[in-house]
């Protein structure tokens, strides 16, 4: 996007109030992740480093918080469809588990069994399809659940 003066500007999806937004919506488990100065690297790199555990949370991943947030901004109650190779499901399995949604994840063949097994724990139906992420991906898309925007998705 541009302003009359040729100008380009950044539209921000990140701020402090989307933040505070997903603080109310994200289940609490996932949310003060320790962190810790990493001093060791510090003098190698020069500069200031804090790493933050993520291993804490049920899922052992970042990646609950993302799942977290999108599940909770869906309206009515929907079958949810993804596709991925572990971390992210287990995310939108959590989710979906605790909103009381179905889920159907699709993965490659090859996924981390124990991420596979994490995921059905959580009650997702998890469907291996193929060897890599474009199996999963189309598996996902062309499932009869999909939505209308990820059958779009996957045309484009």
């Amino acid at each position: 996007m541009s302003n009359d003066a040729g100008e380009t500007s950044i539209h921000h999806r990140l701020s402090v109030e989307r933040i505070a937004e997903a603080a109310k919506v994200i289940d609490p488990v996932f949310l003060n992740s320790p962190q810790y100065r990493a001093e060791s690297l510090e003098s190698h790199l020069g500069c200031r480093v804090v790493v933050k555990v993520e291993t804490i949370n049920p899922i052992r991943s970042f990646k609950g918080r993302g799942a977290e947030y999108l599940v909770s901004t869906l309206e009515g109650r929907p079958h949810l469809v993804c596709a991925t190779a572990g971390n992210f499901g287990q995310g939108m399995a959590y989710a979906a588990r605790t909103r009381g949604l179905t889920l159907t994840i699709f993965t490659s063949a090859d996924a981390n069994p124990l991420k596979i097994g994490r995921m059905r724990a959580l009650g997702a139906d998890v469907r291996p399809v193929g060897p890599d992420a474009h199996s999963r991906s189309t598996g996902a898309t062309r499932s009869p659940t999909a939505s209308p925007c990820e059958r779009r998705l996957r045309r484009q």
